[in-house]
């Protein structure tokens, strides 16, 4: 039993941090040495990497999906954290990353929020000299509304 909670013991300080042994395997895995709920050949150490002090620290990289586009990415340095989020047009999600404390890095393009060739009226709240409301003119491009142009268009403003 001592055996195996040095084992646990050993596992954890390999997951946990760094490790700076060149000693021999003080925990072989055979069929009468298990650890609890590790069969044998589970533990895989071939991913982990021996670090010695002053080496660089490790980097990671963060990357959100900007499906059918590029993705976005960036590195961090842990024990800083990062944030991915995928795009999802379907509930208007652009998509993103942010390492740390750095800025957000956004999904190009944006989720489109309209269909291209669209066109809609928005009030600007001024009165036309002619007594119609002044709307803005925008156009569906690329999924997103544009300026067009400034009309006079019915109803008119104000009582009269």
């Amino acid at each position: 039993m001592l055996r195996k909670a040095a084992c646990l013991a050993a596992f954890l300080a390999v997951t946990a941090a760094p490790v700076y042994s060149a000693g021999p395997n003080l925990c072989p895995l055979s069929s009468k040495a298990q650890l609890p709920g590790i069969t044998q050949g589970a533990l895989d150490l071939s991913q982990w990497s021996v670090r010695k002090p002053g080496d660089s620290p490790a980097k990671a990289t963060c990357i959100a999906s900007c499906s059918p586009y590029a993705s976005v990415s960036c590195s961090y340095t842990p024990p800083s954290q990062c944030t991915a989020v995928d795009r999802n047009c379907s509930v208007f999600q652009t998509g993103y990353v942010q390492c740390g404390t750095g800025p957000r890095i956004y999904c190009s393009p944006d989720c489109p929020v309209c269909t291209d060739g669209q066109i809609q009226f928005q009030p600007t709240g001024n009165c036309c000299d002619n007594g119609l409301t002044e709307k803005d003119k925008l156009q569906c491009i690329n999924g997103q509304w544009e300026y067009i142009t400034t009309v006079c268009k019915v109803p008119f403003c104000g009582p009269f």
